[in-house]
């Protein structure tokens, strides 16, 4: 109250306030997340943590400064709620600093009454829902949406920020240069926003039927029996948390083994695919150099017997060597076809026929040579 009484005497100030930050600003929410979003929270701090002091390290110590520190207004955000228990827990293992007492900043220190993560979400969102809560839900509406948020009644409630916080006074049309339209910019974004005002009166309170509104008074048997169903329904959804997340393990196990077998296999595979292949190779090249050989035997001595007869003898190389050409290429369509289904026993045997069939072709044409070289008189030499 006497930081808003000096700046109202204050002639320079235009507009008194109470508080010069906002209950709701970037820089509080990457505070609560910054186990989730570290990379908010340093982009936000120009490239470096927080001091080790002002790091979200328990909730005790957030409630404390939230109570007794006048400038920290902030809210809890909509996670505090939820069921995802990730902003509560260092599971990347962050380097949050160590306290002056020596503590390292792990993850959140919760209160007593919480017996882990998830049995604190469970139970603020059971108190979200309270009566209580629905009791005092329209008082909260006037301070954020009503009509206590501007005017002589935020004066009275002590609910006056700081005055940019507010769209009316934020001008852009009074905007002198850039540094002031860069400035102005920075605040708008980085330092909170009021909402717009939804309610001039009074906001009426919820219609609650179920349960005893009056705290000074012992619960109704109604809301003792909905107690112990909630404290049921706890334990019950503790349970198949653990279930699943032991599930959740032994299924990532389980598919981890699956993809290490498929990696050997596929290495074993590999290895065996080119050891194929090197063989493919190899008999390819050992049958075209047997096929040379003998293509090279036989042409040496079909000229040589050509050449030591008178008479000719019908003999086309030039069909010879298609024939051995056309048997390579078989020989490689072979190969190819043994690869495909496995036949390269059969295809061997077949190409095995070919080679005798042309060992015989070449015998019986030396035995024709030699019966024409026996019928055929020698030629007289010209002079």
């Amino acid at each position: 109250m006497d930081y808003y009484e000096d700046l109202k005497a204050d002639k320079t100030e235009r507009h008194a306030y109470y508080y010069p930050t906002h209950y709701s600003t970037p820089g509080f929410v990457v505070f609560f997340l910054v186990r989730r979003i570290p990379e908010f929270l340093v982009k936000l701090q120009n490239a470096v943590f927080l001091p080790t002091d002002r790091v979200f390290r328990s909730m005790e110590q957030t409630w404390y400064a939230t109570v007794n520190n006048g400038p920290d207004v902030k809210e809890l955000i909509p996670e505090f709620y939820g069921t995802d228990i990730g902003f509560l827990v260092n599971s990347e293992k962050l380097e949050l600093g160590v306290t002056n007492e020596g503590e390292v900043v792990d993850n959140v220190v919760l209160p007593e009454w919480a017996r882990n993560p998830s049995d604190f979400l469970i139970k603020m969102r059971a108190a979200l829902e309270s009566n209580y809560v629905s009791a005092n839900l329209h008082k909260w509406i006037d301070l954020i949406f009503g009509c206590k948020q501007r005017g002589d009644q935020a004066v009275l409630a002590q609910n006056m920020f700081y005055p940019l916080t507010y769209e009316e006074h934020v001008r852009w049309n009074e905007v002198r240069n850039a540094y002031e339209r860069a400035a102005l910019e920075v605040q708008v974004t980085e330092f909170g926003q009021t909402p717009v005002q939804l309610f001039k009166g009074p906001h009426p309170a919820r219609v609650v039927r179920l349960f005893n509104l009056d705290p000074s008074i012992e619960g109704s048997e109604t809301e003792q029996l909905l107690v112990k169903k909630l404290k049921v329904a706890t334990k019950e959804v503790e349970r198949l948390h653990l279930e699943l997340e032991k599930a959740g393990n032994e299924q990532m196990k389980k598919i981890s083994d699956q993809m290490r077998e498929l990696k050997d296999l596929e290495l074993r595979n590999a290895g065996h695919v080119d050891k194929v292949k090197e063989e493919h190779k190899n008999e390819v090249r050992r049958l075209q150099e047997t096929v040379k050989t003998l293509e090279a035997r036989l042409r040496e001595k079909n000229f040589m017997d050509l050449e030591m007869h008178a008479k000719p003898v019908d003999f086309d190389e030039d069909e010879f060597h298609q024939d051995l050409e056309v048997l390579i290429s078989r020989k490689e369509e072979q190969k190819e076809d043994d690869r495909r289904d496995g036949g390269r026993e059969a295809r061997e045997s077949e190409l095995e026929t070919l080679l005798a069939k042309v060992i015989a072709e070449n015998e019986e044409l030396r035995s024709r040579l030699s019966k024409g070289q026996a019928e055929s008189p020698p030629q007289p030499r010209r002079r």
